[in-house]
C-alpha cells in the first residue's frame, strides 16, 4: 500500500522542483544552487522509487521547461534529452557498469570527455548549407524558434559546406570578460545573462551581449560516422567552434583524471562551467544503450563540487517578505567566489543560524554551486577573538515596529501588520509585477515609487501618469513612457497570473490554474462564495488545494483590506479566462487495467483513469503500468506479478489520483 506521508512528502519535492525549474528556465533567475537543487531532486527519485510510482510528468521524468513567451514553437526532430548526474568516481563505476550490463560489450572503444558549461542549449537546423532555425531545449520535445538572436553569435555559421539536412547541437555561453560590462546592471552571472540574451525580441540587444557557442554533437552525423570524437572533427572541419579542452581516452581512469583536473583549474576557464561530460565513444556502443525518459544511458555529466571560500559575517539584519516572514541575512565581506563578487548570504531562519552557531564577526565557509545562490555552511569557530556577537530575532518588526509573533510548529516568524508594513507591501508589488510580468518593474523603482508616495498598494500602479515616473531619479521621456506602457499592458492579463499575482500563501500558479479551470471568473467577481460551506467544500475538491489552502484562500477574500484592494482593481483588470490551460494530468500517459470488483461500476472506474489522462488497457503485457486489482481479482493478477507490474489497492489509485 502507498504511504500517505511519503506521497505528501513527494508533492511538496515536486512543486518545489517546478517552481525551481520555472525560475531557472523562464525567468532566468534561479532561486538555489546546484546543490540545493540536487539533493531535493536526488530525494524525490528515491521516493518515487521506493512507491514504485510511475510518473511521467515528474520532474524525475521530463526535460527543461518549456516557457510561455511570444516565440514560435517548433518541434524538436529528435528529443533534447537532460543528462544523469554523477558527483563522484563511485557514480561513474556504477554508470559504467549498468552501460556494460545493458550492451554485454566489454570493449566500449574508448570515452570522450568534454567540459560542461553552464549556459543554453541550442538546436541548429541548416538547409542546403544555410541556417533555417535556432531552437531551444524547452522541454526536451518542443523547443522555442530563437533564429534572429542566433545569428548575432559570430560562433554559429551561417552557412556551411553541407547540402542535405543538418542538426547541430550545442551549448550557448557567456564569458566572464563580456559579462564584466553588464554585471553592474543586476544580472546574477553569465548563465543567467547569456539564457536572458536568447529570448530578446530586439535582436540588436542580443548582440551587444557578445554570445559565444560551441558544438557538442550533431544527430545528423551519427548516421555515417563510427565514433563520437569523430562527429566532433566533422563539426570543426564544417566551421563550428568546439571546445579545445574536449579529450579522448580509451580507459575510464584517465577519463576521471581528467574530470578531476578540470574541477581543479576550473578558475583559470574564461567562462563559467560547473563540470564535465563522458560519453561512451562508440556510436554503436551509444545506439544499442538507447536511453531513458530524460537520459541518454551513453553519457554521465560528472558535477563539480562546490566552490568555497573564507569571509567575515559583518553584521545580520532582517528581510520581511510579502507575507510577513522574517528571514535574517548576513552581510559579509565582499569576496570573489565562481566567478562574482560576494556580499550578502541568506540564512533561510533562526533554526538555521543556531544550528551553525553563526554569529556577527565570526569568520565562515561559503560555497555557490552553479554561480547561484551563496550560503554559509560553515563557522570558521577557532578564528573566535571574543567579541563576535549572538543574533537574537528582534520582538519588534523592523520595518514598521509591530510585534513579531513565532508561528506555531515552525521555524518562522513573522510581522503582523500585514496591510501597513512597508516591507510586505514593497514586496508584494515585486510579485505582482514578476506574476504579470511587467518589463522594468523592479525591486529599486518599487522602492522609489513608494518612497515618494506615489503608489501605496498594487491597485496604484495602474493610477500612475507617464509624468509620474520623471519624478523619479535616472527616468527619463523614453523610459517613463516604456515603463508606463509596461503597466498598462498587465491591466490585460490571464486570470491565472492576476490570481499567483495576489501573493496568497500557498497558491502558486499551477493552483491558480487548477482554480481558473474550476472557478472561472467566480473567483475575482464572487468574493462572498468564499464565506458559504459550498463554497469551502468547492475549494477542497479542486486538485492541488486541499483544506489548508483553502482556508488561506477564504481568509484572504474574506478580510475587509483585501476586498478593499480587489474592488479597486477590479476597476483596472481586464481577466482572461485562458481556454487551453496547461494543467497536468495525475494519470498521463499511464497503461493501467482493472481486475476483481468494486463498488463502482468498471465503466465509472474506466472514466476516472481516462479523465485524469491514462489510458484503459482491457489486457496484460509489458505496456501495462499499473493493475487496478478489487476483490476476486483473476488472472491478471497472476499474470501481472510475472510482468512485475506494479499493482494497485483502491485505496491506493486514490492516493495515486490525489499525487
Amino acid at each position: 500500500m502507498l504511504n500517505p506521508d511519503k506521497i505528501n512528502r513527494i508533492n511538496e519535492l515536486k512543486d518545489l522542483i517546478q517552481k525551481w525549474n520555472q525560475s531557472y528556465y523562464e525567468l532566468s533567475k534561479p532561486e538555489v544552487s546546484d546543490e540545493v537543487y540536487d539533493a531535493h531532486y536526488q530525494e524525490l527519485k528515491e521516493l518515487e522509487s521506493q512507491l514504485q510510482i510511475i510518473n511521467k510528468k515528474s520532474p524525475i521524468n521530463t526535460v527543461g521547461y518549456l516557457v510561455n513567451t511570444p516565440f514560435e514553437k517548433i518541434q524538436h526532430k529528435e528529443q533534447m534529452l537532460s543528462l544523469e548526474n554523477a558527483f563522484d568516481e563511485k557514480d561513474i563505476y556504477d554508470w559504467l557498469s549498468r552501460a556494460l550490463k545493458t550492451t554485454e560489450l566489454k570493449e566500449l572503444l574508448g570515452f570522450v570527455c568534454e567540459v560542461k558549461i553552464d549556459g543554453l542549449s541550442l538546436s541548429l537546423i541548416y538547409e542546403k548549407g544555410l541556417l533555417k532555425h535556432a531552437i531551444t531545449r524547452g522541454d526536451g520535445f518542443i523547443g522555442e524558434d530563437v533564429t534572429h538572436n542566433a545569428l548575432t553569435i559570430r560562433d554559429i555559421p551561417k552557412k556551411i559546406d553541407f547540402q542535405e539536412e543538418i542538426e547541430v547541437r550545442g551549448e550557448v555561453y557567456m564569458t566572464y570578460s563580456s559579462f564584466a560590462e553588464f554585471k553592474d546592471q543586476g544580472f546574477a552571472n553569465p548563465r543567467n545573462l547569456a539564457s536572458g540574451s536568447m529570448k530578446l525580441l530586439d535582436s540588436k540587444l542580443c548582440a551587444e551581449r557578445k554570445l559565444n557557442f560551441f558544438a557538442y554533437t550533431s544527430p545528423s552525423l551519427n548516421k555515417n560516422l563510427k565514433t563520437h570524437w569523430q562527429v566532433l572533427e566533422k563539426l570543426k572541419e564544417l566551421g563550428f567552434q568546439t571546445n579545445p579542452e574536449n579529450k579522448h581516452y580509451e580507459n575510464i581512469e584517465e577519463i576521471i583524471a581528467l574530470c578531476k583536473d578540470f574541477e581543479n583549474k576550473r578558475e583559470k576557464f574564461l567562462y563559467p562551467i560547473d563540470g564535465a561530460v563522458i560519453k561512451i565513444n562508440s556510436l554503436k556502443v551509444q545506439e544499442l544503450l538507447g536511453q531513458t525518459a530524460k537520459y541518454p544511458r551513453y553519457a554521465i555529466a560528472y558535477k563539480f563540487k562546490a566552490e568555497i571560500a573564507e569571509t567575515l559575517v559583518e553584521n545580520i539584519e532582517i528581510e520581511i517578505g510579502r507575507t510577513g516572514i522574517l528571514t535574517p541575512v548576513a552581510n559579509l565581506l565582499a569576496v570573489r567566489l565562481s566567478g562574482s563578487t560576494v556580499k550578502r548570504a541568506t540564512l533561510h531562519n533562526l533554526d538555521y543560524i543556531n544550528n551553525l552557531d553563526i554569529r556577527s564577526g565570526d569568520y565562515v565557509k561559503i560555497r555557490k554551486a552553479g554561480e547561484i545562490i551563496p550560503e554559509i555552511f560553515e563557522v570558521i569557530k577557532e578564528k573566535r577573538q571574543g567579541h563576535e556577537k549572538k543574533f537574537e530575532m528582534p520582538s519588534l518588526c523592523p520595518s514598521c515596529g509591530s510585534q513579531i509573533i513565532k508561528i506555531e510548529n515552525e521555524s518562522a516568524f513573522r510581522c503582523l501588520n500585514y496591510e501597513a508594513c512597508p516591507m510586505q507591501i514593497q514586496k508584494r508589488i515585486e510579485h505582482w509585477s514578476d506574476a504579470l510580468e511587467i518589463k522594468g518593474l523592479g525591486e529599486s523603482i518599487v522602492k522609489k515609487l513608494l518612497d515618494k508616495n506615489l503608489i501605496k498598494n498594487i491597485a496604484d500602479l495602474y493610477k500612475l501618469n507617464k509624468e509620474d515616473f520623471l519624478l523619479l531619479e535616472g527616468f527619463a521621456v523614453k523610459s517613463a513612457e516604456n515603463l508606463y506602457n509596461a503597466i498598462q499592458k498587465s491591466s490585460t492579463q490571464n486570470l491565472e497570473k492576476i490570481i499567483y499575482g495576489l501573493g496568497i500563501k500557498g497558491i502558486g500558479l499551477n493552483s491558480a490554474k487548477n482554480l481558473v479551470k474550476n472557478l472561472g471568473l467566480t473567483f475575482w467577481e464572487d468574493f462572498d462564495f468564499f464565506e458559504t460551506i459550498e463554497g469551502f467544500e468547492k475549494l477542497i475538491s479542486i486538485e492541488g488545494i486541499g483544506e489548508l489552502n483553502a482556508k488561506e484562500i477564504k481568509n484572504f477574500f474574506i478580510n475587509k483590506q483585501q476586498r478593499i484592494l480587489l474592488k479597486e482593481l477590479k476597476n483596472f483588470l481586464k481577466p482572461i479566462i485562458n481556454q487551453q490551460i496547461s494543467i497536468v494530468n495525475k494519470l498521463n500517459g499511464l497503461n493501467i487495467a482493472i481486475t476483481g470488483s468494486f463498488n463502482l461500476a468498471r465503466k465509472e472506474i474506466q472514466a476516472l483513469i481516462e479523465n485524469n489522462g491514462g489510458k484503459f488497457v482491457s489486457s496484460i503485457s509489458n505496456k501495462t503500468d499499473y493493475l487496478l486489482a478489487g476483490e476476486d481479482s483473476g488472472s491478471k493478477l497472476e499474470k501481472a506479478k510475472q510482468l512485475n507490474i506494479k499493482i494497485l489497492s483502491w485505496q491506493d489509485f486514490e492516493i495515486l489520483l490525489n499525487y
